[in-house]
């Protein structure tokens, strides 16, 4: 009875498909068929037709281009494949069930290939088994909202369906399943947490001489966010450290602190740690998360410390028993000196006590670095008159401190000749002595003229000589020009010497001219 039933069925369908499909002059012609009224079919008789009735309307065979393997990461290939050609679904993203141990995963659609196959990817997931990876059931195959439409091309005669949205079977289990056709098996690797940045991350001075955490906080600029990594900090230069305090929430998460010459350390989320040492300048601190797996992001504090403010001089003395006046004090910085004018040259020693403080000298037009508490080795060349010694102090931080010492020589007190001498065989009496300033010449009659030639040594000294009324600038070591016209009788001749100090000396010199001794007529 039940065979009867379905081939009724059947033959009800194939005449009413035959309607719908009966073309007249080429165009589908609605026709209109007389069943036979004795034909009474119980309800019990009638049956739908299933909508994979067609040929090809379920796959065929489940297989995967995946090699046969272990696999604990990375994407499986899946397909199913139908006995005659299929269509690409449309309106939806069909999946298949595959059972993973506890949960169920999908393999997604991607593709059709060769017009019988459509490609399915299953993605590993963290935690998936099995032990040779199978789909739950024939019916894993979901459409998802999803069209298949077959190729009818190829079908029995009147084989005809617009599509299929549900009901598709994939093969049993045992039969031409996936884990008949292929071995894969699964081992998910469990996933590890990812998360490596801060949540928090803040800094505190540090004093020198302070071996515990300040309460006054370093201004971290700009404020904290989790995605900005490099921070600015300004540190006086008495703060020579500082501490950190870093916070994080990822699981499985660590982290590190370090700096040049320091570290890294081990942090502990929401406890400070140092001294981390700053030194004058810019120190990058790097406070470095890592997360569970291996991943990092490092996150700068960019610390500048100024340097010592410290730019006076501790002490400045000068040889050749030379000394400041007023005496010398830190603050002050204008200072005079007397140097006798035997005193051509000076050396000085300065001396500093600040951090990284440094100093110059300059003199001479040249400009010296000095060494605190050395002599510096090229000594000062004093001229007659002033002479400007500069001595600038330079501070750690760039800042200056200048002191100005003014070295006076006085002038050479000489006036004083060193030799005197006249030609024609004149002579003085007594021999020439600097100190002696009177002499006497005697003359013969004969000798009606006589020149000069004075000598002297000190610095900046001239001299003049005054005869016959007369006064003449004379030139060391040589003979004045004018002759000197001698009277019969007495001649005075004054030689004046000048000394650059303005002392003066002065020689005086009788020449006495003998009468003629001529007692004979011509």
């Amino acid at each position: 009875m039940a065979n009867l039933r379905n081939a009724l069925a059947l033959f009800i369908q194939n005449k009413i498909e035959s309607v719908k499909n009966f073309k007249f002059n080429g165009k589908k012609t609605l026709l209109r068929i007389a069943l036979p009224v004795a034909l009474v079919l119980p309800t019990s008789a009638i049956v739908a037709v299933p909508a994979w009735a067609c040929n090809g309307a379920s796959p065929v065979s489940v297989t995967s281009t995946t090699p046969n393997g272990n696999y604990s990461t990375g994407n499986i290939n899946i397909q199913l494949v139908w006995g005659t050609s299929i269509g690409v679904p449309t309106g939806g993203v069909p999946y298949v069930n595959l059972n993973l141990g506890a949960v169920t995963r999908r393999a997604t659609y991607e593709s059709r290939i060769a017009s019988k196959t459509l490609n399915f990817t299953y993605a590993i997931q963290a935690g998936d088994t099995s032990a040779d990876l199978q789909y739950v059931a024939t019916n894993s195959l979901v459409l998802n909202g999803a069209t298949l439409l077959q190729n009818v091309s190829g079908d029995p005669a009147g084989c005809y369906n617009p599509g299929w949205t549900a009901g598709i079977t994939l093969p049993a289990l045992n039969g031409s399943s996936l884990a008949t056709n292929k071995n894969i098996s699964i081992n998910g690797v469990a996933g590890k947490a990812t998360v490596s940045t801060l949540t928090g991350l803040t800094a505190f001075e540090h004093n020198e001489g302070s071996n515990i955490i300040s309460a006054n906080a370093v201004n971290l600029s700009p404020s904290f966010s989790s995605s900005t990594t490099l921070y600015t900090a300004s540190l006086r230069n008495d703060q020579t450290g500082i501490w950190v305090n870093a916070t994080w929430t990822g699981t499985g998460e660590t982290a590190t602190v370090s700096a040049p010459g320091w570290g890294p350390f081990s942090l502990t989320s929401g406890t400070s740690i140092g001294k981390i040492p700053v030194s004058v300048g810019v120190t990058d601190i790097s406070v470095k998360g890592f997360a569970e797996d291996g991943s990092s992001t490092t996150y700068t504090i960019r610390a500048t410390r100024a340097g010592a403010s410290e730019n006076r001089l501790t002490g400045l003395a000068l040889n050749n028993g030379l000394s400041l006046s007023p005496t010398f004090d830190s603050n002050t910085v204008t200072y005079s000196v007397a140097a006798a004018n035997e005193t051509s040259t000076v050396n000085i020693t300065p001396t500093w006590a600040g951090v990284g403080e440094t100093a110059t000298a300059t003199f001479g037009g040249s400009t010296y670095a000095l060494t605190s508490g050395s002599q510096l080795a090229t000594a000062m060349s004093l001229n007659v008159g002033a002479n400007t010694l500069v001595i600038t102090g330079y501070a750690q931080n760039g800042t200056t401190r200048t002191y100005t010492t003014t070295i006076t020589r006085a002038p050479s007190s000489v006036s004083t000749l060193s030799a005197l001498s006249l030609n024609n065989g004149l002579v003085l009496s007594p021999s020439f002595a600097a100190a002696t300033t009177t002499y006497s010449v005697a003359a013969a009659n004969e000798t009606s003229t006589v020149n000069i030639t004075p000598t002297w040594v000190g610095v900046g000294e001239t001299a003049t000589a005054t005869f016959g009324g007369s006064t003449y600038a004379l030139t060391s070591g040589s003979q004045l020009a004018t002759a000197i016209s001698l009277n019969v009788g007495a001649n005075t001749l004054t030689i004046k010497g000048y000394a650059a100090s303005g002392a003066t000396t002065t020689y005086t010199t009788t020449i006495t001219r003998a009468p003629s001794s001529v007692s004979t007529l011509s």
